[in-house]
C-alpha cells in the first residue's frame, strides 16, 4: 500500500499547482480558489486540467511505487509523468469547452456539455465538475426557436450550420491546436493522446412519425457532419457516426418542448479503444421518455370488438414536423428503407416483418387457447427498477409509477436504431459478445396444439440490445411424430425491442398481425438457463383480442 505521506505529498502538490493557475490574471483572481479550481461555473476554467493533475500524478505515483519497486526516485518520476499527461488531457478538455461556448455565443446555439468518466457514463452537470477522472466529452446541438443544423428532410447543412461545423472542426482539429504548443514534447505527447481518441457523431429525432425513416435520416445527418468534420481537417480514422433515431431521447416525447429537444445532433469525443466500448456499453435509453401506444379500450369488459388499430400512436394535435429541425421525423415512410433492430448497434439485414403465408395459413387468425386481452393480464414483470447510480435502469425514478411501455408489448411499438460505423469504411463497430443462452439460439413452445418458434435470438452482453432480426415460424396443429417433414405454416422476421430488467431480459417481438399474432413478449434468464421465465402472446381471433401464456424452452442442437 502507498505510503501516507507520500500521497498526501503528491495531491498536495497538483493541487498547488492548480491554484496557481487559478489565481492568475486570466482568471480573475479566485475568491474561492478550491472551488474555482475544481467546480467552476465558468466554461472557460482550468477544471479539467486540474482534476487531470491530481488523479494523474496520483495514478502515476502509484503506478511508480508498484513497478519501481517501492523507490522514491521511481514513484516521484512517475507522479510527475503522470501530473503532465493528465494536465495535458485535462487542459485539450478545458481548451474545448471554452472555445465551444464562444462559438455558441457567436452563432446562438442550444449546446450543452457534459463529461464521460471512467466508467463511460455520461454526468450530466454541463461538462465542468470533472472530480471523477474524465475519459471524454460530450457535446449537445440541439435546435433554438424551431431552427436546426440541416435542411426540412434532407441531410444538407444549413448555410449557417456548415460556418459553425466548420468553427467546432477547428476546435477538435489536432493540428491546430498542436500548432498553440511551443513545448515540443508537450507538442508530441499532445498529437500522441490525439491519435487515440475517437468522434463519434450522433443523429437523435423525436418519436413522431415512422421510426425506421427517422432511424435512416438520423444516420444520413450524423455521417453529412462526420463528413464535413473530415473535409475540414479531421482524421477520418477518428470518425464514427450513428443513427440513433427516437431511441435515445433526453426529454418527454409527449410534449412538444420535450420532443424539441429530442431533435439534436450529438459529438462525443473519447480517448482510447476501451474507454470508446465503456461508453457505448454504458448507455441505456431513458424508457421514462418513450411515448406508450394508445390501444384504447383493450379490457374486454369495457368492449364488444377489438381495438382497430393496436399498433397505431396517438400523437395528439399540433404534431407536424417544424421547418429545419435537427432531425424531422416523418409524417410517412416515402420508401422503405433497410430496418434496423431497436438498441442494437448492428443494422438488421432482413425486410422487417416480411411474411411468407402458404395457401393452407389460416389467415383468419389461429386458436392458442388464450383468455379474453385486458391490460392485466398482458403485463410481464421484468423485475424492480435498477438504480440509476449503477449505470443504467429499467425504469427511472420518475417513470416507477407508469411503466406501461414496458409492462405489456401491447403499449409498446418497435423502435428503429442504426448501428455505430466507421466513417473510413462504413462497417458497423463490434461492442461485445452474447448474453448467456441468447447466442443465435432456437426457442419454442406448444399453445393449443401449434408450435410458436423463435431461431436466430441473440443479445448483446453488455447493453441487452438484439444483435440481429428473429425468424419466427407457426406450425398450425403441430404433430410432433412429424417433426422431422414439418413446414412451417407462416414465417416471418419481425423486429424486436428489448429492456434489461432484474428479473431478466425483456425480448419484445412485434409480429403485428402475423398469424393473427400482434406482438409477443418473452422473459429470459440474465444468468442463462434452457427455458423462459415467462411470456405472453397477444393475438387475435374473429376480432377478439387474446393473451396466451408463452415460456418457450432451448432448442438444443
Amino acid at each position: 500500500m502507498l505510503e501516507k505521506p507520500f500521497v498526501r505529498n503528491t495531491i498536495s502538490l497538483a493541487i498547488c499547482l492548480s491554484l496557481i493557475s487559478c489565481a492568475s490574471p486570466q482568471n480573475g483572481g479566485a475568491s474561492n480558489p478550491l472551488k474555482e479550481a475544481f467546480a467552476s461555473d465558468d466554461p472557460c476554467s482550468n477544471n479539467a486540467r486540474n482534476w487531470g493533475l491530481v488523479i494523474g500524478s496520483v495514478a502515476g505515483a502509484a503506478a511508480g511505487y508498484f513497478l519501481g519497486d517501492k523507490k522514491t526516485g521511481v514513484v516521484i518520476g512517475a507522479g510527475l509523468a503522470g501530473l503532465a499527461l493528465g494536465g495535458l488531457i485535462g487542459a485539450d478538455m478545458d481548451k474545448k469547452r471554452c472555445e465551444l461556448s464562444k462559438i455558441a455565443k457567436q452563432y446562438d446555439l442550444q449546446l450543452n456539455m457534459a463529461t464521460v468518466n471512467a466508467n463511460g457514463e455520461v454526468i450530466e452537470n454541463g461538462g465542468n465538475d470533472t472530480k471523477d477522472q474524465s475519459m471524454g466529452l460530450t457535446v449537445t446541438l440541439g435546435e433554438k426557436n424551431g431552427i436546426g443544423h440541416f435542411e426540412t428532410n434532407s441531410d444538407q447543412l444549413t448555410p449557417k450550420a456548415q460556418q459553425y461545423f466548420a468553427a467546432i472542426a477547428d476546435t477538435y482539429n489536432p493540428k491546430l491546436v498542436a500548432k498553440q504548443i511551443t513545448n515540443e514534447k508537450e507538442k508530441a505527447a499532445y498529437l500522441a493522446t490525439a491519435a487515440q481518441k475517437k468522434l463519434l457523431l450522433i443523429g437523435h429525432t423525436d418519436d413522431v412519425g415512422d421510426t425506421e425513416y427517422n432511424a435512416n435520416l438520423s444516420e444520413r445527418r450524423a455521417k453529412a457532419v462526420a463528413k464535413f468534420l473530415k473535409e475540414h481537417g479531421i482524421d477520418e480514422a477518428t470518425l464514427y457516426f450513428q443513427g440513433a433515431g427516437e431511441t435515445l431521447p433526453q426529454a418527454d416525447n409527449r410534449t412538444e418542448a420535450g420532443r424539441a429537444q429530442n431533435r439534436r445532433v450529438e459529438l462525443v469525443e473519447i480517448t482510447g479503444e476501451a474507454n470508446f466500448q465503456k461508453y457505448l456499453e454504458a448507455r441505456k435509453p431513458k424508457h421514462e421518455y418513450y411515448r406508450p401506444v394508445d390501444t384504447q379500450a383493450v379490457n374486454s369488459a369495457d368492449r364488444k370488438k377489438a381495438p382497430t388499430n393496436l399498433a397505431s400512436t396517438k400523437t395528439g394535435s399540433k404534431m407536424k414536423s417544424k421547418p429545419d429541425v435537427v432531425a424531422d421525423s416523418a409524417q410517412s415512410s416515402p420508401q422503405a428503407s433497410t430496418p434496423t433492430v431497436a438498441g442494437s448497434s448492428k443494422p438488421a439485414t432482413n425486410t422487417a416483418n416480411k411474411t411468407t403465408t402458404p395457401a393452407n395459413a389460416n389467415t383468419k387468425g389461429i386458436n392458442f387457447g388464450g383468455q379474453p386481452l385486458s391490460l392485466a393480464n398482458a403485463q410481464v414483470d421484468a423485475g424492480t427498477l435498477i438504480q440509476e447510480e449503477a449505470g443504467f435502469s429499467l425504469i427511472s425514478k420518475a417513470y416507477a409509477n407508469d411503466a406501461v411501455v414496458l409492462a405489456s408489448c401491447i403499449k409498446d411499438r418497435p423502435r428503429s436504431v442504426g448501428a455505430v460505423k466507421s466513417l473510413k469504411d462504413g462497417k458497423a463497430y463490434a461492442t461485445s459478445d452474447y448474453l448467456k443462452g441468447l447466442y443465435d439460439t432456437s426457442w419454442h413452445d406448444t399453445l393449443n396444439g401449434n408450435l410458436l418458434m423463435l431461431n436466430h435470438v441473440a443479445v448483446l452482453n453488455d447493453s441487452a440490445a438484439p444483435a440481429k432480426l428473429p425468424e419466427f415460424k407457426i406450425y398450425a396443429d403441430y404433430d410432433p411424430q412429424k417433426s422431422k417433414t414439418a413446414k412451417p405454416d407462416i414465417t416471418a422476421k419481425p423486429n424486436v425491442n428489448t429492456y434489461r430488467g432484474s428479473k431478466g431480459v425483456l425480448y419484445r417481438v412485434f409480429t403485428q398481425g402475423t398469424g393473427g399474432i400482434q406482438c409477443m413478449d418473452v422473459l429470459f434468464p440474465s444468468q442463462g438457463g434452457m427455458a423462459a421465465k415467462t411470456g405472453k402472446v397477444i393475438y387475435q381471433q374473429q376480432g377478439e383480442f387474446y393473451v396466451a401464456e408463452y415460456r418457450p424452452k432451448m432448442i438444443q442442437r
